[in-house]
Formats: structure tokens, sequence, C-alpha cells
């Protein structure tokens, strides 16, 4: 029976043609992302820093997002997100927190409630606070670590794998005293070892 090859036997990508030019770059934009990371910092969302989540429906068709944006950006609240989401009519509000506390988070609910009035139907409000911030940035620090590790584990072990593989290989070359012999007994090894 004759297997399906997607790829023929004798195909070669020369993907080290480019190597005097990917490995710079590569460098550079690695070097650039470290002291971005460093100078600039991350932009955490108010998930992150804590901030008010407003969703909303507009009850006349569907939301005008410019004219919402205007309106909230008058209020002077500091950073704030629109995002329309399932329904054209549903709109999503996120404000950044403001300095003051819940005092001045409710604040500034009200400030939005007053500004764009009865045109909208307030479906949901949530004041996220910086303690449970502060506890979403750690357990998402602590899975990225533990991803990482896994990672590095499983590599750890395809190259132990290999490693052993190529003892074998070289094992059994110097018994038969050819290289000849030796590569399919390689092949069946590599066969074995992975499964």
């Amino acid at each position: 029976m004759r297997l399906l090859r997607i790829v023929p036997d004798d195909t070669k990508f020369d993907f080290m043609r480019f190597r005097r030019i990917s490995s710079p770059v590569s460098a550079l934009l690695s070097i650039a992302a470290i002291l971005l990371y460093f100078f600039h910092g991350l932009n955490f969302g108010i998930d992150f820093v804590g901030g008010t989540l407003m969703e909303v429906q507009a009850k006349a068709g569907p939301a005008d997002l410019a004219k919402m944006r205007s309106t909230i950006g008058g209020l002077h609240l500091g950073d704030f997100q629109l995002q329309q989401f399932g329904a054209p009519n549903d709109v999503l509000i996120r404000i950044s927190q403001q300095p003051g506390g819940d005092a001045a988070q409710q604040e500034a609910v009200q400030k939005v409630r007053k500004a764009l009035g009865e045109d909208v139907d307030y479906r949901r409000v949530e004041v996220v606070g910086p303690s449970v911030s502060t506890e979403l940035l750690s357990y998402g620090t602590i899975g990225l670590v533990l991803a990482i590790g896994a990672i590095l584990i499983l590599i750890l072990i395809v190259l132990s794998l290999e490693a052993v593989t190529l003892a074998e290989t070289k094992c059994l070359a110097q018994r038969s005293g050819d290289a000849e012999v030796a590569r399919p007994l390689r092949d069946h090894a590599v066969r074995v070892k992975l499964g």
C-alpha cells in the first residue's frame, strides 16, 4: 500500500539563507521590547488597576458611539473606553480609577448617568477596586511563570530523548562499523522512542 506523501522526501528548505538579516532584526526587536517594558511599562486596563465598568443599552436604535464619547470626554474623568458588543445598541463603558477612593468612583458613575440621561438603559455597573486588581495581577503572573516552567520541562524531555536516541545510534554504528547500517537503526530508534 502506497502512503500519501504531502511533502516529497527530497524537499529542502534553505531556512538559514536569511540568518544574517533575521538574527540581528530579532535581537533588536527583543532588546526594544525589554527597554519598552522598563521605561514605558505595561498598559494595564481597569481589570488590573481598578476602575468602573458600565454596561448600557440605547433605548432608541443603535448607539451613537461618537456622541457618547464626546459626552463622557467632556466630564474629564481621565482615560475611558467605549466598546460596542452584542447588539448594535449595547455599549460597554470603561472608566479608569478616580483618585479619592470609592466615593470618587461612585461620583464618576453619577456624572456619567447624569450626562447620558434617560437615552440609555443601565444594565450593569461594576466598580473594580485595586485590591481585586492586585490579586488578579498576582494570579496572572503565577500562571505565566508556571506555563513557562512547563514549556521548559517539555523541551528538556524532548532534548533528552533526542540525546538518548543519538547515543544509541552512535553505539550501534560503532558496533556495526558502517554508517549506512546505522542510519536505518537510528530511524528505528527514533520511532521506538517517540512512540
